[in-house]
């Protein structure tokens, strides 16, 4: 497979399956054809398509990027340029917010996403919900435009609109009498300093404001526990996902509030810590 062997030229470790994954995807067919018919001919007219697609990703374009999405809890989430992709890791965020919603949390359940990005997240926990009739509302909430609009292809694409929306704010919406069951964010938290060290598909392509959570990586995680608090029901529960080395910090911060009864720190796929959260006390 020349494209394979291009990719595979260019550095990328597994260029044999990117290649196939990036054929599939104009010929609209699983990469596993690729693999069984390796002599499987490209129309004429989807060519230089292809081609150029392997240009992008050889100076290291995101493949979700080129493809334009990404699977997360097994849905096919809208990604572009200026959105976070959707990541594995995430999925342990949501996997502990259904946890609590089944084991904890009563009845029809009002959730917030905050800095939704594509969606991913609060998308995937309200179609579980939904699909067990818990789902009261769920609001996503974000600050970038190109991020909002990606969010609202996906609330679209999944079928959330009558249940769901978009809020353009600056983290949560303003502090009313309306309160909330579940709070879940996966918000900037790599320290700026650090963003130049990433792998170049995040660094030189993901968005900076996805990425940065300050001088430390914490200031958003603050933010969030400081401000999520008075929207919470008692008993309600925050959860957020952080860094590998940001467990015992975020721990910590939920711990000295004053407001939360703190969770353990919860382990993603690799064994590294990723997710932590608090109880709204009663």
């Amino acid at each position: 497979m020349e494209i394979g062997r291009r990719l595979a030229d260019a550095g990328l470790p597994d260029g044999r399956r990117e290649a196939a994954q990036l054929i599939a995807h104009y010929l609209e067919t699983e990469p596993s054809v690729c693999y069984t018919k390796p002599e499987l001919p490209i129309p004429d007219n989807l060519v230089d398509a292809v081609w150029a697609a392997s240009d992008r990703r050889m100076a290291r374009e995101p493949m979700a990027y080129i493809t334009g999405g990404a699977w997360f809890m097994g849905n096919y989430f809208k990604v572009g340029p200026g959105v976070l992709i959707p990541r594995p890791d995430s999925e342990i965020l949501v996997e502990q917010a259904l946890e609590f919603a089944g084991d904890l949390l009563p009845g029809r359940l009002k959730v917030i996403d905050v800095c939704t990005g594509s969606g991913c997240i609060g998308i995937s926990i309200g179609l579980h919900l939904r699909q067990h009739d818990c789902l009261e509302q769920l609001m996503l909430t974000e600050i970038d435009p190109i991020a909002a609009r990606y969010a609202r292809l996906n609330l679209q694409k999944h079928a959330l609109t009558a249940q769901a929306g978009l809020e353009m704010v600056d983290l949560l919406p303003d502090q009313t009498d309306d309160l909330w069951h579940l709070i879940v964010s996966n918000p900037p938290y790599i320290a700026g300093s650090s963003i130049e060290h990433l792998m170049p598909e995040v660094r030189d392509y993901e968005p900076r404001n996805a990425l940065d959570g300050g001088p430390d990586g914490l200031l958003f995680v603050r933010r969030l526990i400081q401000e999520a608090a008075p929207l919470l029901y008692p008993g309600g529960v925050l959860l957020l996902e952080h860094g590998f080395d940001q467990g015992e910090a975020v721990y910590h911060l939920f711990q000295t509030h004053g407001e939360y009864t703190p969770l353990p720190t919860v382990h993603d796929y690799g064994g590294r810590p990723r997710v932590s959260g608090g109880i709204k006390k009663i």
